[in-house]
C-alpha cells in the first residue's frame, strides 16, 4: 500500500466514524469499570435483559449484533458475579434462557441510573 492510499483510507469518513465509535466504546468501558465494576459489553447484556426481560442467548446476540460466542463470553463474568441466571429453555433443549438475578436487577437499575448525570444525559458516551 502506498502512502497516498494509506492517507486516503485514514482520511475517509468511514474510517473516521469507526475510530470515533471505538473511542466512545473505550470511554464507556473505562467509566463503567471505574464507577460500577462492569465493562461496557457486560453492561449492554444487563441493559438488554433489564429492558426486554428473559431471553435466549441467541436473542441477546441478535439484539446486540454480536455472535453467540461473544454472548457466551460476556455471560461467564456476569454468572460469576451473580448478575444473571441461566436456565435451560423449556421449548428448546439446545438453548438457554438468560434472566437477571435479583442482584443483577438491582445492579442494572443502579448502573443505568449511575451512567446518567443530573441532566439525564449519558456520562458513558451513549444514550
Amino acid at each position: 500500500m502506498t502512502n497516498s492510499e494509506h492517507q486516503d483510507i485514514v482520511g475517509s469518513a468511514v474510517f473516521k466514524l469507526h475510530r470515533a465509535t471505538a473511542l466512545v466504546d473505550r470511554i464507556a468501558d473505562r467509566y463503567l469499570l471505574e464507577h460500577h465494576g462492569i465493562g461496557y459489553s457486560g453492561f449492554l447484556v444487563l441493559l438488554t435483559l433489564g429492558t426486554s426481560g428473559p431471553q435466549a442467548q441467541r436473542q441477546i446476540a441478535d439484539a446486540l449484533d454480536v455472535s453467540r460466542a461473544s454472548i457466551t463470553q460476556r455471560l461467564g463474568r456476569l454468572i460469576g458475579d451473580d448478575l444473571v441466571i441461566v436456565r435451560p429453555d423449556p421449548r428448546d433443549a439446545r438453548a438457554n434462557t438468560i434472566s437477571l438475578s435479583p442482584k443483577g436487577n438491582r445492579a442494572a437499575g443502579e448502573r443505568v441510573a449511575g451512567s446518567r448525570n443530573p441532566s439525564g444525559r449519558s456520562r458513558c458516551g451513549r444514550g
